[in-house]
């Protein structure tokens, strides 16, 4: 009896695991993802056709398991920019598999965290600073879109993440004194989006100004693009 007892409790963790990770349905590892879209391989002259159909898909509000936080078309160029909350990785998979059944369309996606949480785990950012609610960018027409790749160049991770610090403080600082702005982090990786809603002039100016911009000028990749929304 004691040696079917011991087979029972070497079992049940692998009965478990396996059932986790053969019921997708139940797994819940991100819960928002960063999608970038390429609307030329579909081979249509048509982008307010492909912009429907991606629009049917993905942020279609009748269903159900998944929403639209943010959405917009890069302005010059054939690429679309979504931002979906879905309840799990597998809803994710039948939106995607729906969009690609009808188009060609080149995609990437990347799970993104709260970053807000971010800020208050790993960057030390106190609970009253960190606040990131609502969508100030939901009725915005024209955004500016900025992908910024943090490396460390000649810094330490420690010094790395006090000026990382100090770029959060400032993002929030930002929106709390009534800038448009959301901003998201790849998991696992030191890639930002952000998206705020400013003048390309006023902003080019404050990127200059920022602490990245200022601590680690040589190692910091920046790419910006202006958005309207679809």
């Amino acid at each position: 009896m004691g040696f079917v007892l011991k087979m029972l409790g070497f079992l049940f963790p692998l009965v478990m695991l396996w059932y986790c990770t053969d019921n997708v349905e139940g797994m819940n590892v991100a819960l928002r993802y960063f999608l970038t879209i390429d609307i030329s391989k579909n081979g249509r002259t048509d982008f307010r056709q492909s912009v429907k159909n991606i629009k049917r898909a993905l942020c279609d509000p009748k269903t159900k398991g998944a929403k639209c936080f943010l959405n917009f078309k890069v302005v010059g160029e054939p690429k679309v920019i979504v931002v979906m909350n879905v309840e799990n990785s597998a809803e994710l998979e039948r939106r995607l598999s729906i969009l690609s059944s009808k188009n060609s369309f080149g995609y990437e996606s990347e799970p993104v965290v709260d970053y807000a949480n971010f800020a208050i785990k790993t960057l030390g950012v106190s609970n009253e600073t960190a606040i990131l609610k609502g969508n100030t960018l939901k009725q915005s027409a024209e955004i500016i879109y900025c992908e910024f790749n943090i490396n460390f160049g000649d810094k330490a991770a420690a010094e790395l993440l006090g000026i990382w610090k100090a770029e959060a403080e400032a993002v929030f600082s930002s929106r709390k004194a009534g800038n448009a702005l959301e901003i998201f982090k790849t998991l696992g990786e030191r890639t930002v989006h952000l998206l705020t809603e400013r003048p390309a002039s006023v902003f080019d100016e404050i990127l200059f100004l920022v602490p990245f911009a200022q601590e680690i000028p040589n190692t910091l990749g920046t790419t910006c693009k202006v958005a309207r929304k679809f």
